[in-house]
């Protein structure tokens, strides 16, 4: 492709483009007017900045469309030296033809599928060739930004996979169609049906996206579809009632003694190593089922299988107090 692009040159410098740049006005500063953005000297100023900005960047684009057809009578000059490039410059043209078609009418899909039918139809070197090769712009074309206009410059890659998104372009009225028929209140499943059409639609056609169909879009998206209550009982019938086994030699009315003993040695012993004052909730007094007075926490079950429960947890803040406490002293023996 060098030999096309050194072709190209020379066209271009046997006909070069002599229309002059139009001048921009300097983008205006809202910080220099009394009412910042709604001064309306301001507006008038932005306005007359944007509209120069446009004029600059069709401009530009009118320029480097001078200098892509100049390319690509080169990429024709060198076919007739190098055979395997025949109808490289044929496609060039015919793919950019399709473009320009498209964006003037949406309805003119026909050129876009012929050109993919044309490539399809190309050996692997021409089809890597069109693929691989970026260097050499066929097609520009004015661009929008927010605060200004520039110019995208495309080769021949980008225009045929430009032709490729135009020839599914039934993808983009499809969801078109399905935002229409989407109607308030919105629930989950028109935001699912919302989504999966929009992901159909080819990203090169994205931005042809009818503005009310992409706020719709967009608010459906936003909304945060009610819950659908559900009637069914869960099947409760695999979850198994916790089962507490006592140790060897061990009666529910021994933990019922031990854990007194077990609580007192935690709040009056452990936690006061650890600083921690006030030990844990006090002490009150609670009539169990049987009618016998008991003492110790009143969060703390005193029979049957609760009070194992509460003994092992007891056991295991009295652990980890205990580790705790081995830890700090070997902290102060380090420090030491």
């Amino acid at each position: 492709m060098k030999l096309a692009q050194e072709y190209g040159k020379l066209y271009l410098a046997e006909d070069p483009f002599t229309e002059t740049a139009p001048t921009v006005p300097s983008k205006p500063n809202k910080n220099d007017y009394s009412l910042g953005e709604d001064d309306p000297a301001y507006i008038e100023a932005y306005n007359t900045y944007m509209a120069g900005s446009k004029a600059k960047a069709e401009y530009d684009c009118r320029k480097n469309m001078h200098t892509a057809a100049c390319n690509i009578k080169g990429v024709q000059k060198a076919e007739g030296a190098a055979s395997e490039f025949a109808g490289l410059a044929d496609f060039m043209n015919a793919a950019v033809a399709a473009v320009q078609a498209f964006d003037q009418d949406s309805s003119q899909l026909a050129p876009a599928k012929a050109v993919r039918s044309t490539f399809g139809k190309m050996n692997v070197y021409l089809q890597t060739v069109i693929l691989n090769n970026t260097t050499i712009k066929v097609y520009c074309e004015p661009k929008e930004y927010s605060t200004y206009w520039s110019t995208s410059q495309k080769s021949t890659k980008d225009v045929y996979n430009q032709c490729v998104d135009i020839g599914e372009y039934d993808k983009l009225s499809a969801f078109v169609a399905v935002i229409k028929e989407i109607e308030e209140p919105y629930n989950n499943e028109d935001i699912q049906k919302a989504k999966e059409a929009y992901e159909n639609v080819p990203s090169g056609l994205q931005s042809f996206v009818p503005a009310e169909i992409q706020a719709k879009y967009e608010a459906i998206l936003a909304c945060i579809g009610p819950d659908l209550p559900s009637f069914e009982m869960p099947d409760l019938s695999i979850f198994k009632k916790t089962t507490v086994t006592y140790p060897t030699g061990v009666s529910p009315a021994q933990v019922d003694k031990a854990l007194p003993r077990l609580e007192s040695f935690l709040t009056g012993t452990v936690l006061p190593m650890l600083g921690v004052k006030n030990g844990l909730p006090s002490a009150n007094t609670n009539t169990a089922n049987s009618g016998k007075t008991q003492t110790g926490n009143p969060n703390v079950p005193k029979t049957g299988g609760g009070a194992a429960v509460s003994l092992f947890a007891l056991a295991t803040a009295a652990g980890i107090a205990a580790g705790a406490v081995l830890l700090k002293k070997k902290t102060d023996s380090d420090q030491d």
